[in-house]
C-alpha cells in the first residue's frame, strides 16, 4: 500500500510530462474547442469568452467543448505549462472553417492547420516574441498541413492570420521545457 507522499510525488511527476493540446473552429454558431492531454495525467483548462469567471476544464487524452458565440468571437484557453491560445473572428468570415490545433512539446509546438472551408486560404505565421520566424502557407480547401514551431529560447509566442479574412486571429504562447 502506498503512502499518500508517493501518490503525491507520483501525480506530480505525471502532471509534468502531460503534453496540452489546444485548438479550435467555428461550425455554424458554435466555436468547437478541442482539449487534450498527451501523456499520463490530466490536464487542467480555463476557458473565458468574456467578463465572466473562466469555465474550468479537467481533460483525461481529448475533450470537446462547444462555446456558442455570436457573429464576432473572442476566447481566450488557458492550459497547463503556460499554454495559452486566444481565438477571435467572425463566423461569417472566409477563415472561420480555419482549424489551428497546437500542440506543446519539450522543443517547441506542433501545429496542425485545417482547412474545413470551400476555398484555398492562406495562413501567415508570425512569431510576436522570443524568436524572428515567420512563414506564410497556402492550404487547399479540405486540406491539412503539420507544422513545427521552434522555441529557440525556450518559449514561443505566435500569431496565424488569414490573407483573406482580416477578422481571423489565432495566438498561441506557451514555454517548451
Amino acid at each position: 500500500m502506498r503512502d499518500s507522499s508517493e501518490t503525491h510525488v507520483t501525480g506530480r511527476l505525471a502532471a509534468a510530462t502531460a503534453q496540452p493540446q489546444v485548438g479550435g473552429v467555428v461550425v455554424g454558431e458554435t466555436l468547437s474547442l478541442r482539449l487534450g492531454c498527451v501523456g499520463p495525467g490530466f490536464a487542467r483548462f480555463a476557458i473565458r469568452t468574456g467578463h465572466g469567471e473562466p469555465h474550468h476544464v479537467d481533460v483525461l487524452g481529448e475533450k470537446y467543448v462547444p462555446v456558442p458565440v455570436t457573429s464576432h468571437y473572442h476566447c481566450t484557453i488557458d492550459g497547463p505549462e503556460g499554454l495559452r491560445m486566444v481565438l477571435s473572428g467572425s463566423v461569417d468570415g472566409r477563415a472561420a472553417a480555419i482549424d489551428v490545433q497546437a500542440r506543446h512539446t519539450d522543443r517547441g509546438l506542433r501545429l496542425e492547420l485545417r482547412n474545413n472551408g470551400l476555398h484555398e486560404l492562406q495562413l501567415d505565421l508570425r512569431a510576436l516574441a522570443h524568436a524572428e520566424h515567420e512563414k506564410s502557407i497556402r492550404i487547399a480547401a479540405g486540406g491539412a498541413l503539420p507544422v513545427f514551431w521552434p522555441a529557440p529560447q525556450g518559449h514561443y509566442d505566435l500569431e496565424v492570420t488569414a490573407a483573406e479574412d482580416e477578422s481571423f486571429h489565432r495566438r498561441i504562447v506557451g514555454k517548451a521545457e
